[in-house]
């Protein structure tokens, strides 16, 4: 093989490098578990996943939906059995009810953008994802809905999810409604999801499952352990013909320092230094190409100004903790 179809070889699998962790297959289970059997239930039942900022929220439910999602079309129809939407900032009710309109195709909604818009649009938007077959929405990134957490504000948005996962509209022939209007809604982001579904009784009633991701501390002998497992386990998926020793405890410790535990970090201090072990054409990944892959990511030493889930403690800047490889001379 070529020298560049090699290295193009590496990158892509370096890109495409990831753990399983057990959180991710509970989730995982549990969504599956709660579409299966959507259609038994009276009532949708709603999932919070929660975590600090790059814990890995997001990568779970990326993994989710390139595993089991499925869009086609069918006879003209369009079907899809998971509808996803991530939020960019502060939103409303009715701006995602309308990135949802537009992903479910519908093109004829008000022209405004006002609350009053709000039932009108979640009524057409529940009408479509009826017709296509959607049996779950994600929502990441959650907590730009709730800009300030008062109980008005999580009154007004429990209403809206309560009438977005369940149809109160009801029949002769179905008493308690129709059983597949039954739309479990996963809400994805910081610790604020958790408290908004908490101060609504009715909205907490129908959202049973709550799975919380937290950072990898590196505190007792079991933490330390289990810090190791996931850089080991890391290290086997790396596209290197060598292990690079990212579990021994030294090593591990170093990173651990850098990354704080949190996995957004973890993976940008890997991806470049596996880069540049990549353009250097070597076997694995040396300290010195995590040395320079740190000092090219300045951000990385201050990766404890991100704050923990549920504290408000940080920690200030650290030195770069792994050697250079370059010798230093002797002192005369």
């Amino acid at each position: 093989m070529r020298r560049d179809e090699l290295r193009n070889r590496q990158m892509k699998l370096l890109g495409n490098a990831f753990v399983h962790r057990k959180v991710e297959r509970d989730i995982h289970a549990a969504l599956d578990m709660l579409r299966a059997t959507r259609l038994d239930t009276r009532e949708p039942s709603n999932v919070v996943i929660h975590g600090a900022p790059g814990v890995g929220k997001s990568f779970i439910i990326e993994q989710y939906l390139s595993q089991r999602r499925h869009i086609s079309r069918e006879n003209g129809s369009l079907r899809q059995d998971l509808l996803a939407i991530e939020l960019e900032g502060a939103t409303s009710p009715v701006l995602i009810a309308a990135e949802m309109a537009a992903q479910l195709g519908l093109s004829e909604l008000p022209r405004g953008r006002i609350a009053s818009d709000t039932g009108p649009i979640t009524h057409a938007v529940k009408h479509q994802m009826l017709m296509q077959g959607v049996e779950m929405i994600i929502i990441d990134e959650f907590h730009h809905i709730a800009p300030n957490e008062g109980y008005g504000t999580a009154s007004r948005i429990a209403r809206w999810v309560k009438s977005l996962s369940k149809k109160k509209e009801r029949s002769r022939q179905a008493p308690f409604g129709q059983r597949e209007a039954n739309i479990p809604i996963v809400m994805v982001g910081t610790r604020k999801v958790h408290d908004l579904v908490l101060k609504d009784p009715e909205l907490l009633s129908i959202t049973p499952y709550f799975f919380e991701i937290g950072r990898y501390t590196h505190d007792t002998p079991e933490e330390q352990r289990r810090w190791q497992m996931l850089l080991a386990d890391l290290d086997d998926k790396l596209p290197f013909s060598e292990f690079s020793g990212l579990g021994n405890p030294v090593l591990a410790f170093k990173i651990h320092q850098v990354t704080y535990g949190f996995l957004r970090q973890l993976s940008q201090l890997i991806m470049e230094a596996g880069r540049l072990a990549i353009e250097r054409g070597l076997s694995r990944i040396g300290e010195a190409e995590l040395y320079e892959s740190v000092n090219n990511q300045r951000l990385l030493l201050r990766v404890g100004n991100i704050l923990d889930c549920g504290s408000h403690t940080e920690r200030s800047s650290i030195s770069n903790p792994f050697d250079s490889g370059q010798s230093k001379p002797m002192e005369s």
